[in-house]
C-alpha cells in the first residue's frame, strides 16, 4: 500500500498504518536498508526455509508480521496510551475526539521515534506498558489529547536560551506563539480555526490539568484543581495583556509562561502539603465556611495555605508557653513549620504591593506572627526553662504584641524593656534587692562588687577588682574587692553571669535574624539603640568599648572593637551601608588611639571581604563567578585611583583582595585558564596590579599564591614562558638558587644554626670549630640538630662542595663510627635519594627529621611506641591493630540485621578460618557454597552444617583486621573520620604511621611487607604514595599551602621530641595494641596528649616558625615578603597616610579567612561537653553534605528504571555507557544534573562504602573492593546506575543505604544528646529536601559560620576571629536536626529496583504476587490435559509471552484469587489473545499463575527436546555454567538409575527438577555474581534442601547420583527428558501390541 500517497479522513486504522510505516522506515534507515524497508517483510515471508517451516505462505507471512511488526505495534499502542490517553478516544466531547484523531494521524507531530520503542543495543522490545509523564513518575489520566507531546515541545522551545532576547512580556508571547504556529503541533491546533471561544476555555482548563501533573506531585486529587486555578488566573491575566483571548495556541503559551512565573509558589505549596498533611482539609474548611473572602477569591492557593499554616504558630494562650510540656509541643510546631513559612513569605514582597492592596495586611500579619513566634522560640531555646529564667516566655509573647517588627523602634523597645525587667527580676531573686552603686548612685545592672564593708559598687566605679581604695561611704580603706561571705557571693555572681550571657546571646541572634532580616535595614532609631549597646560612658562622660549587650555591665579594660554590628551593617543596601559605615568608623575612632586606626580599617576590610566572598560563592556557576570578579576589579581600580573617601577606598581594597585571591587559585591550576572568561579575569588582575603605582597590590597576589598554593607554584608561574602567567613575577625577583629550598630545620634554633655554620666553614676547608662542637654536644635536642645539619649539608649545599671535601668526610665518618645512633649511619650508608621536585624533597626531609627524633627518644614507655616498633621492625607489629585503620563493626551489623529481618530466623555462622556469614529463612544450612573471604567451604546440606563450620557464639569474634589494611593509596586522597578521630587527626596520625613504615622498610623490609594487606613487593613506592596522599589530605582539610603543611609537620615532629622527654614514663595497658579497644584507647590518649595541644596553637606556632625559617641573616627576600617579616609592616601610623589608605602596607596583609576549615581548627581545641552536637555534625559534614543530592539520585534512578525496565539483559546493561543512556532524554532539563549529583555523592562516599555492610532481602551485603576502587564517569556502564541487590547495581543501592544510614545515625545521636525524641518517619521513596539534612555549603552552612564568627580588634594585640559555637550549634540544630525525619530502613531500603528482561517471572516476582494472592498448584490431571493442548513450540511460546505481560501487571494491581485468569486478561487488560489451551482458559484462576507459568515453561522445554534442539536452546535463560556435560562415568550411573524408575516417577522428577532450575538456579543467575561459585554443589542435595520434604527426598535421592552437580543441570534434565520419552514410546508400543 502506498501510504505516502494515501488521502482521506483521519481514522485510527490509517494512523496505525502511518506510524508503522514511519517506524519500519526508520528501522531500515538505521540498518542501512531504508530503500528496502517496505519489501523486507514480504521477502522474509517468501524465504524458502521459512515457507517449509510453516507450511504455507500465509502462515509464513503471519509469523513475520507477528515477529517483526507486533513489537513495533506494541510500542505504538503503549506510547499512544501514555497517561491513559486512549480513554480520550472514546470521549463524548467532540473537540477532544477530533483533536485526538488529528494528532494520531500526524506522525510528525507525535514525535514517536523507532529509538523510543527499542532498547539501546538494538534489540526490539517484546512488550511495553502504559507510560506516565507525571512529575517524579506519578500516574494520572490526561484530559487533553496528547498533552505530553505538546508539553515537551512547548517546554523545549520556551527553555531555548537563544530565543530569550528580552523585551516585554507581550513581545515574548507573540514570539513564542509565532514559532509554535509554524510547528507541526501548531498546524494541528490551528486547524480548528481561530478564535475558538466556544471550547477554548474548556481546552485550556483540561490542558492545565495535565501541565500541572507534569510539574507537580499531588498528595491528594484536591490539590490539582487549586494549583490549576492559580495558574489559570495568571494565564488569563497574561492573555488579557497580550490581547489574545479566545485563541488556543497563545493560551497554551501563556499557560507555560504562567507556570514558569509561579514555579516557586507551586513548589512551596507542594512543600506545605508534604509537611502539613492536614493542609487540604484546612483549605476545604476555609473555602466552605468563607467562600466570599478575599483569601478564597484571589485564586492563590499558596497564599491561602500560608495564612492557614501561620495560624498554627499562635499558642492557645500564655499559659501554654509557660508550661514545660505544652510549651515543648508548641516549640516543635514552630521548629517544623517556621522554616516553610519563612521561605514562602519571601515570595510575597511587601514593598512591591500597593498600600491599599489586601495582601499587604495579610502578609504583615503573617510576618508579625512568624517573627513573634521565632523570637519566643529563640528565647526558650537559649535562656531555657530552668531556675535562671527570671521571666516567662508567655510574658514575652504578650510584650511583643500583634504588630511585631523588630526593624521598627516600638517592637525593639518592647523587647529591650522585657530583657531589662527580666534582668532586674533575676537580680532581685538572687540578691533580694536591686543595689545602687555607692559612687554613681545608679542601679547596678550586672554583678555588684562588694568590698569588706559590703557597700555595693558597679564596674564603672571601681578602679580594679583587686586594688586597695577608700570606700566613699564608710571612709575605710578596703583591700581586694572580696566580701566577707566570698563563696556565697561568687555563686550568686555566677548565676547572674550565666543568665546575662544567655540573654546577650539571645539578643545577638534577634538582632542578626530580625533587625537585619534578609538585608533589609532597621530604622535609624533602632540602629542608634544598637550603637548604644556597644558603647559604655563612664562618669566623666568618656566613651569606652563593650560587648554588645542591653545591660550596663562595664567597659573593656583595653579597648576592643568587635565586628558584629559592622557585619550586619554591611549586609544592608548600599546607601544604608555607606552612611552607617562612616558612622561606625567615626564612633570607633573616638575610642581608640591614632596609631590603631589602620588596624580598625583593616578590620572593616576583612568584614567587607567576607561579604564579597559570600556573594561570589552564591553565584550559580563558574562563569557567573568570574563575571562578578571582573566587575569587582573594575570598581576596585576606580576606587583605588586618585583621592577618594575612606569608605570607598576600603571597599576598593576589599574588592581587590577578594578578586586577587580567586585569581591566585586560577593561576595555580594549570587547567583553569582555558576559556575566555578565565583569560579576561587574569588580564583584569594584571591591569589592576600594573596601572596602580602600588607594589603592595602585586605583592598581595604573590602572597596569596605562595601561602595558599605553595612557593613552587609561584616559581613555576614566574618562570613560565606564557605571558598570561609570568606577569606575576616580582620586579625585584630574588635569586632563584637562594630561595630554592626553605630550611625548616631552623626550628631547632641556636643549636642547629651553630652546627650549620660550622659545616659551612668545613666546605671552605676551615675545620677549626667542628671538632670542639662534636666533642661538646649534649642533649637529645642538640643530637637531633646535629644530625639534621649533617643531612642538610650533604644534600643541599650548592655544587655539593662539602660532599667532595675529604676532611669533612673523615671527621663525620669518625664521629659516626663511634656513635650508636642508627639514624646517622643511615644518612651515609643508606641515603635516600632526593627527588628533583621540591615538594618531594621536602617529604624526604620530614622522613629524616622523624627518624632522627625517634632515634633519640626512649619510646617504649611513651605513646610513640607504635612508631618506634614499626621503625625497629619489632615482631609485635604483626599482631597490632594499627591506629587510623578502618574496622567493620560486625557486632553492630548483627544487631541491625536481626532488627531488619524480624520475620526470619537469622543465624550467624563462621567458616573454618573464622570469617562470619549469615543464613536466613529457617536459619539452617541447606546448600554448600564458598567463603568470599578465604574460599573455604561454608554452609551444609539437608540442614546439617559442615563439620568444620560452626555457629557464632557470644564469645566469638570475627577474624581481626590487623596490619595495614587500606590497600594502595587512592587517587582522590581524601581521608574521612573514623571512630573518635576527626579527619585532621586521622590524617596526621596516618602520616606519622606511614613515615614509620617507610623508615622501618629501610632496615626491616620483610617485617613491614608482612603487615601490608593486600601484599605488595614494592613497599617503598606503596608507602611513599600514601605519604603524598596524607600530606595532600592535611592540606585540603586545613586549607593551607603545601609549604605551610610541611612546616606544620616539622613542628609536630619537633613537639613529639619535647613531649617524649617531658612525658612521665608509665605503664600502658594498651601497649601491644592487640584489640580494637586498645587501638581506640591509644587514639584517644595520643590526641589528648599530643595532637590537641598542637592544634590549639597551630596558627601561632606556624607564625612563629615562619619567622624562624626566614629570619636568618641571609634570609630570602621572597620569604620575608610572603610571611610579612619586613620591619616597616609592623607599624603604619594612620596619620601619616590618612589620605592614601591603599598605600598603607598593613592594608594588604595576608589573612586567614573565616571558613569551614578555620572554624574546625578552633572547634577541635574547645573542650566543652555542651558542644557535642556541633562537633558530631562537623565530623561527618562532608558526607552529610551529600544528602542534598539524594532526591536527585532517586529521580535519576526512577527515570532510568521506567525507561529500561525489562528492556534488556543484565549483561547487556554492562555494555551500555551511561552517556548513551542520558542522551535518550533529550527533553529532560535536569537529567545531567541528576547524573552529576550521583557521581559527586559516589566520589565522596565510596571510600567508606568499602567497609559498609547493609541488609537487603537477599541477606547481608557489602560492596566489593573493586567497585569501591572504580572511577565513575559518563563512560561507565549503565548497570552501575541501576540499583539492585546484586552485581554492579549494588553500589547504587549501597550509596543510598549508606547516606540514609548516616542521616538516621546523626539524628538518633543528636536526639540522645539533646534529650528529644525523633518520631517522624519517612519511607526512602518519599523523601524530599524537607525530610533530609539537606544544605548547600555556600548558601547554607558558610552563612551560619560567618554570622557566628566575628572579628575583634584588641588594641595592641591585632585582629583575631572569635566563633560563637553555642549559637552556631543552635542554628544547626534548629535548621538541620529538629525538622528532619528518620528514614525507614527496618526492612531494607524500599526503593525502586531495576528488573532485567529475564527476571520478570523469577521467584522474586512470584513472591510479590504470593503476598496478595496465595498461589495454588494445579492438579495432575489438569496439568496433563493442558500440556496435551500445547502441541507446538509456537503455541506455548506465545502463551508464555501473554502470561509474562499479565504477571507484570498482576504484581502491581493485584486481584482475587478465585478470579478467572482468562477473563482477567481479556476484560481488565484488554488482551485479545491469552492461551491456546482451552483447559487453561477454563479452569485457571489468578491463584494458579505460578503453577501455569511453570507448566508452560516445562512444556516448552519438553517440546524443544523432542525436536532435537541443542543444549543451548533448552532453559535458554540459564547461564552457561549450568550446561557442562557430565563425565562419562556419571552419565552412565544416571542412565542406570533412570532405567529403574517408573514413567510416573520420571515425570514427577522432571517437573521437580525443572521447577528447581527455573526458580533457584534461574534466580541465582540474575545477579551475575561470580563471588560465590555454586557449580560444584550436588544437584540432589540442592533439590532436597529446596523442598525440605521427605517425599521429595525419596523422589530425587535414588535416581540422581550425588556426582551430578549444578554445573550438569541442563544436560541432566535433557537426559531425563529423553529417557522419559523413550520409556513412553516403549510403553505405547507394548500397549498397541
Amino acid at each position: 500500500m502506498d501510504v505516502e500517497g494515501q488521502t482521506g479522513t483521519a481514522t485510527f486504522v490509517r494512523a496505525i498504518v502511518l506510524l508503522c510505516d514511519k517506524l519500519l522506515t526508520e528501522k531500515g534507515r538505521k540498518q542501512g536498508i531504508s530503500f528496502m524497508a517496505r519489501t523486507t517483510i514480504s521477502k522474509e515471508a517468501a524465504d524458502v526455509g521459512r515457507f517449509h517451516k510453516f507450511g504455507t505462505f500465509r502462515r509464513s507471512c503471519l509469523h513475520v508480521m507477528v515477529t517483526k511488526v507486533a513489537p513495533i505495534l506494541s510500542g505504538i499502542i503503549a506510547y499512544l496510551d501514555t497517561n491513559r490517553n486512549f480513554d480520550l478516544a472514546e470521549t463524548l466531547t467532540d473537540w477532544k475526539r477530533e483533536l485526538w484523531l488529528r494528532f494520531v494521524n500526524n506522525p510528525e507531530a507525535l514525535q514517536l521515534r523507532f529509538a523510543d520503542i527499542q532498547t539501546l543495543l538494538g534489540t526490539e522490545v517484546t512488550e511495553d506498558f502504559t507510560m506516565t509523564t507525571g512529575f517524579e513518575g506519578h500516574e494520572f489520566g490526561c484530559k487533553f489529547p496528547f498533552s505530553w507531546v505538546i508539553i515537551h515541545t512547548f517546554t523545549a522551545i520556551l527553555d531555548e536560551p537563544g530565543l530569550k532576547q528580552g523585551g516585554t512580556l507581550t513581545k515574548e508571547i507573540e514570539s513564542y506563539t509565532e514559532i509554535l504556529r509554524n510547528h507541526a503541533i501548531g498546524n494541528i491546533l490551528n486547524a480548528f480555526g481561530e478564535p475558538m471561544s466556544s471550547f477554548c476555555d474548556d481546552a485550556l482548563i483540561c490542558y492545565l490539568h495535565d501541565l500541572i501533573h507534569s510539574i507537580y506531585t499531588p498528595t491528594s486529587e484536591e490539590e490539582v484543581p487549586l494549583v490549576s486555578s492559580m495558574v489559570l488566573a495568571q494565564t488569563q491575566e497574561l492573555l488579557g495583556k497580550s490581547k489574545r483571548t479566545g485563541m488556543l495556541v497563545p493560551a497554551l503559551v501563556c499557560a507555560h509562561i504562567a507556570c514558569r512565573e509561579l514555579g516557586q509558589k507551586i513548589s512551596s505549596f507542594q512543600t506545605m502539603n508534604n509537611v502539613w498533611p492536614e493542609c487540604m482539609q484546612a483549605i476545604s474548611k476555609c473555602r466552605n465556611s468563607n467562600p466570599g473572602s478575599f483569601l478564597v477569591k484571589q485564586n492563590d492557593c499558596t497564599f491561602l495555605a500560608l495564612n492557614l499554616l501561620s495560624e498554627l504558630l499562635k499558642p492557645r494562650d500564655e499559659r501554654q508557653l509557660n508550661n514545660f510540656t505544652t510549651g515543648s509541643e508548641w516549640m516543635t510546631i514552630v521548629s517544623i513549620y517556621g522554616p516553610i513559612i519563612e521561605k514562602t513569605m519571601q515570595l510575597y514582597k511587601i514593598n512591591q504591593i500597593t498600600s491599599t492592596h489586601p495582601l499587604q495586611n495579610n502578609l504583615r500579619n503573617i510576618r508579625s506572627l512568624w517573627t513573634r513566634s521565632q523570637v519566643v522560640h529563640l528565647y526558650v531555646e537559649i535562656v531555657k526553662y530552668d531556675s535562671f529564667a527570671a521571666n516567662s516566655p508567655g510574658n514575652l509573647w504578650k510584650r511583643l504584641g500583634d504588630d511585631c517588627d523588630l526593624r521598627q523602634y516600638e517592637s525593639f523597645k518592647a523587647l529591650e524593656s522585657f530583657l531589662n525587667d527580666s534582668n532586674q527580676e533575676m537580680l532581685r531573686r538572687i540578691y533580694g534587692q536591686i543595689h545602687d552603686c555607692v559612687v554613681c548612685k545608679r542601679q547596678i545592672q550586672g554583678v555588684p562588687l562588694f568590698p569588706m564593708c559590703m557597700h555595693a559598687f558597679c564596674y564603672k566605679c571601681t578602679p580594679g577588682r583587686t586594688t586597695t581604695f577608700r570606700c566613699p561611704v564608710c571612709k575605710d580603706v578596703n583591700a581586694p574587692l572580696k566580701p566577707k561571705d566570698a563563696q556565697r557571693h561568687q555563686e550568686m555572681a555566677e548565676k547572674i553571669t550565666v543568665f546575662q550571657k544567655r540573654t546577650n546571646s539571645f539578643l545577638l541572634d534577634v538582632v542578626s535574624q530580625f533587625c537585619f532580616a534578609k538585608g533589609i535595614s532597621p530604622t535609624d532609631r533602632v540602629l542608634e539603640k544598637l550603637f548604644e549597646y556597644i558603647v559604655c560612658i563612664d562618669k566623666e562622660g568618656k566613651k569606652h568599648t563593650k560587648s554588645l549587650t542591653v545591660f550596663e555591665t562595664g567597659a573593656d579594660q583595653i579597648p576592643v572593637v568587635r565586628s558584629f554590628l559592622l557585619q550586619l551593617i554591611l549586609q544592608s543596601d548600599h546607601d544604608f551601608m555607606t552612611r552607617n559605615l562612616k558612622r561606625y568608623l567615626t564612633s570607633a575612632n573616638r575610642m581608640i588611639s591614632t596609631e590603631n586606626r589602620c588596624q580598625l580599617c583593616l578590620l572593616v576590610v576583612h568584614c567587607l571581604e567576607d561579604k564579597l566572598e559570600r556573594e561570589i560563592y552564591q553565584e550559580d556557576n563558574t562563569i557567573s563567578k568570574l563575571k562578578a570578579l571582573s566587575r569587582n576589579m573594575s570598581v576596585a581600580s576606580e576606587f583605588l585611583e586618585g583621592k577618594k573617601e575612606d569608605v570607598d577606598v576600603l571597599q576598593g581594597i576589599a574588592m581587590a583582595r577578594v578578586s586577587l585571591s580567586f585569581v591566585a587559585k586560577i593561576l595555580a591550576n594549570d587547567d583553569t585558564i582555558a576559556n575566555d572568561a578565565s583569560i579576561k579575569i587574569v588580564r583584569d588582575a594584571k591591569k589592576l596590579c600594573q596601572q596602580n603605582k602600588n607594589k603592595w597590590i602585586r605583592n598581595y597576589l604573590v602572597k596569596q599564591i605562595c601561602r595558599r598554593h605553595g612557593l613552587e607554584t609561584y616559581e613555576r608561574l614566574a618562570n613560565s614562558k606564557e605571558e598570561i602567567r609570568n606577569w606575576v613575577k616580582l620586579d625585584e625577583q630574588p635569586n632563584a638558587q637562594e630561595d630554592s629550598c626553605v630550611d625548616r630545620f631552623l626550628l631547632y634554633g641556636e643549636e642547629y644554626t651553630k652546627f650549620r655554620f660550622a659545616l659551612k666553614k668545613v666546605a671552605e676547608n676551615d675545620v677549626s670549630d667542628l671538632d670542639s662542637i662534636l666533642m661538646t654536644m649534649k642533649g637529645s635536642v642538640a643530637d637531633v640538630a646535629l644530625e639534621l645539619s649533617i643531612f642538610r649539608a650533604l644534600t643541599n649545599f650548592h655544587g655539593n662542595k662539602i660532599e667532595r671535601n675529604s676532611v669533612f668526610r673523615n671527621r663525620i665518618d669518625a664521629y659516626i663510627s663511634t656513635s650508636k645512633r642508627r639514624s646517622l649511619k643511615d644518612i651515609l650508608t643508606k641515603r635516600i635519594q632526593l627527588p628533583k621536585r621540591r615538594t618531594e624533597s621536602e617529604l624526604t626531609y620530614l622522613i629524616v627529621h622523624f627518624n632522627s627524633v625517634m632515634s633519640n627518644v626512649a619510646y617504649d614507655k611513651t605513646l610513640t611506641f607504635v612508631f618506634g616498633a614499626l621503625i625497629s621492625g619489632e615482631d609485635r607489629i604483626q599482631k597490632m591493630f594499627l591506629p587510623t585503620m578502618p574496622e567493620d563493626n560486625f557486632e553492630d551489623m548483627q544487631k541491625n540485621f536481626k532488627r531488619a529481618f524480624t520475620s526470619e530466623d537469622i543465624h550467624f555462622y563462621k567458616c573454618p578460618n573464622g570469617h562470619p556469614y549469615v543464613i536466613g529463612n529457617c536459619g539452617r544450612a541447606f546448600v554448600v557454597s564458598t567463603c568470599p573471604e578465604c574460599g573455604r567451604k561454608i554452609g551444609g546440606q539437608a540442614h546439617k552444617l559442615l563439620k568444620d563450620n560452626a555457629e557464632l557464639t557470644r564469645n566469638d569474634k570475627p577474624v581481626p583486621q590487623i596490619g595495614h589494611i587500606i590497600g594502595p593509596a587512592r587517587k582522590d586522597g581524601s581521608i574521612s573520620p573514623v571512630r573518635e578521630l576527626s579527619s585532621l587527626q586521622r590524617a596526621m596520625i596516618r602520616f606519622l604511621l606511614h613515615t614509620s613504615m617507610f623508615v622501618g622498610n629501610l632496615n626491616h623490609p620483610d617485617q613491614i611487607r608482612a603487615i601490608i594487606v593486600p601484599n605488595t613487593n614494592k613497599v617503598c613506592d606503596f608507602v611513599w604514595t600514601h605519604l603524598i596522599n596524607d600530606v595532600n589530605a592535611i592540606r585540603e582539610i586545613l586549607g593551607k599551602s603545601i609549604d605551610e603543611v610541611y612546616t606544620l609537620l616539622h613542628i609536630l615532629i619537633r613537639k613529639l621530641l619535647d613531649k617524649c622527654h617531658g612525658e612521665k614514663k608509665r605503664k600502658l595497658d594498651f601497649y601491644k595494641l592487640q584489640t580494637k579497644q586498645d587501638r581506640l584507647e591509644w587514639e584517644k590518649q595520643f590526641c589528648t596528649h599530643y595532637l590537641k595541644p598542637f592544634l590549639k596553637e597551630l596558627n601561632p606556632s606556624l607564625d612563629k616558625a615562619n619567622v624562624q625559617i626566614s629570619s636568618e641573616k641571609d634570609r630570602s627576600k621572597l620569604l620575608a615578603m610572603v610571611y610579612e617579616l619586613d620591619e616597616h609592616l609592623a607599624v603604619s601610623p594612620y596619620t601619616a597616610v590618612s589620605d592614601h589608605l591603599q598605600n598603607v602596607p598593613i592594608m594588604w596583609r595576608f589573612r586567614i579567612p573565616v571558613s569551614v576549615e578555620h572554624m574546625l581548627q578552633d572547634l577541635e581545641t574547645v573542650a566543652d561537653d555542651g558542644l557535642q552536637v556541633i562537633k558530631l555534625f562537623m565530623k561527618e559534614e562532608k558526607v552529610l553534605r551529600m544528602l542534598r543530592n539524594v532526591p536527585n539520585i532517586l529521580r535519576l534512578q526512577k527515570l532510568l528504571i521506567e525507561k529500561y525496565y525489562r528492556k534488556f539483559e543484565r549483561s547487556e546493561a554492562k555494555q551500555i555507557k551511561v552517556k548513551q543512556a542520558l542522551s535518550e532524554f533529550p527533553d529532560h532539563r535536569f537529567i545531567h544534573k541528576y547524573y552529576q549529583d550521583f557521581i559527586d555523592s559516589l566520589d565522596a562516599c565510596k571510600q567508606e562504602l568499602q567497609y559498609y555492610a547493609f541488609a537487603t532481602p537477599d541477606g547481608l551485603k557489602a560492596v566489593p573492593d573493586d567497585l569501591c576502587n572504580t572511577s565513575f564517569n559518563d563512560e561507565s556502564s549503565l548497570s552501575f546506575f541501576l540499583p539492585s541487590y546484586k552485581d554492579d547495581g549494588l553500589i547504587a543501592y549501597a550509596l543510598l543505604s549508606y547516606l540514609f544510614r548516616k542521616q538516621n545515625d546523626m539524628l538518633e545521636q543528636c536526639s540522645k544528646l539533646l534529650s528529644i525524641e525523633k518520631k517522624e518517619v519517612v519511607f526512602p521513596s518519599d523523601v524530599t529536601d524537607a525530610h533530609l539534612i539537606s544544605y548547600d555549603l555556600y548558601h547554607d552552612l558558610l552563612p551560619i559560620i560567618h554570622a557566628n564568627g566575628q572579628y575583634s580588634l584588641e588594641m595592641g594585640q591585632g585582629t583575631k576571629i572569635e566563633y560563637d559555637f553555642e549559637a552556631m550549634q543552635r542554628k544547626l540544630v534548629s535548621r538541620f536536626i529538629l525538622p528532619k525525619s528518620i528514614v525507614e530502613m527496618s526492612t531494607g531500603l524500599q526503593i525502586d529496583l531495576m528488573v532485567y528482561k529475564t527476571e520478570l517471572s523469577s521467584i522474586s516476582v512470584f513472591s510479590m504476587i504470593d503476598e496478595t494472592i496465595p498461589q495454588q498448584e494445579l492438579d495432575v490431571s489438569a496439568k496433563n490435559q493442558i500440556c496435551s493442548e500445547f502441541r507446538t513450540i509456537q503455541d506455548v511460546c506465545s502463551s508464555i509471552d501473554h502470561l509474562d505481560i499479565m504477571v507484570n501487571v498482576l504484581k502491581t494491581v493485584g486481584g482475587k484469587a478465585n478470579e478467572n485468569l482468562d477473563l482477567f486478561m481479556r476484560e481488565k487488560l484488554h488482551m485479545t489473545k491469552t492461551f491456546t489451551s482451552e483447559k487453561a482458559r477454563s479452569i485457571c484462576n489468578l491463584e494458579h499463575v505460578k503453577s501455569l507459568w511453570l507448566l508452560m515453561s516445562f512444556r516448552r522445554n519438553m517440546l524443544l527436546v523432542e525436536h532435537g534442539r541443542s543444549v543451548q536452546d533448552v532453559f535458554e535463560h540459564l547461564p552457561d555454567k549450568y550446561r557442562d556435560e557430565m563425565p562419562t562415568v556419571v552419565e552412565q550411573s544416571l542412565q542406570k538409575n533412570l532405567k529403574k524408575v517408573s514413567i510416573e516417577k520420571l515425570l514427577r522428577l522432571l517437573e521437580a527438577l525443572h521447577e528447581f532450575m527455573t526458580i533457584i538456579l534461574g534466580h541465582g543467575d540474575n545477579n551475575d555474581n561470580e563471588e560465590i561459585d555454586d557449580t560444584n554443589i550436588s544437584l540432589c542435595v540442592g533439590m532436597i534442601a529446596y523442598a525440605n520434604d521427605d517425599l521429595y527426598i525419596e523422589l530425587v535421592y535414588d535416581p540422581l547420583p550425588k556426582e551430578v552437580l549444578y554445573r550438569h543441570s541442563v544436560p541432566a534434565w535433557i537426559h531425563i527428558a529423553t529417557q522419559l520419552r523413550t520409556n513412553e514410546r516403549k510403553h505405547q508400543h507394548v500397549t498397541n501390541k
